[in-house]
């Protein structure tokens, strides 16, 4: 897949209803450098993050329990890790931090706290973490708003389309 092409399917699925739509701008205006992306199901979110990688450099590894990888075809700026989220080894594996980490997986409480414990160490200064579905799933948004507590890194909610909330990493 050439840069034109991951360009030409990050606007279809701007124009395309999806349940993360609206926040593709803002996923697509963040990513760069290395970024992680936990939960891949149909790859919308991974065009964006993929289209703003290719742009403006950097790689996406993408995560979830499910075989998503053929969401997209091959491209070397994108490596996807069948597996847990939470599984500490795949953590350890990761060398560099990451500018951009998108939590968007199982919609739980415990799930998502557990992914911020587990990650947020691995995020670099001045980088983000977006959650998707802050609106449609409290557990969410409770586990964002108690890790962005504890860290002491401010968050703001973004809407619609679910919401979103942002944790910045301060510098």
């Amino acid at each position: 897949m050439t840069a034109t092409d991951t360009y030409k399917r990050y606007q279809i699925a701007c124009a395309t209803q999806s349940d993360i739509q609206h926040h593709l701008g803002l996923l697509f205006s963040l990513a760069h450098g290395n970024v992680l992306e936990l939960g891949t199901r149909g790859g919308v979110s991974t065009v964006a993050l993929l289209a703003g990688v290719e742009l403006r450099g950097g790689h996406i590894w993408s995560i979830d329990i499910e075989d998503c990888s053929g969401v997209l075809p091959p491209h070397e700026q994108w490596t996807f890790v069948q597996g847990d989220s939470r599984d500490p080894d795949l953590a350890a594996q990761n060398v560099d931090p990451f500018q951009l980490i998108l939590i968007d997986t199982e919609h739980v409480y415990e799930i998502t706290a557990a992914e911020l414990d587990l990650w947020g160490e691995h995020v670099a200064p001045g980088g983000v973490i977006c959650m998707h579905d802050i609106v449609t799933f409290p557990g969410v948004r409770r586990a964002a708003r108690e890790f962005a507590e504890r860290v002491g890194w401010p968050i703001t909610y973004v809407l619609p389309c679910h919401g979103m909330a942002v944790i910045e990493r301060p510098v």
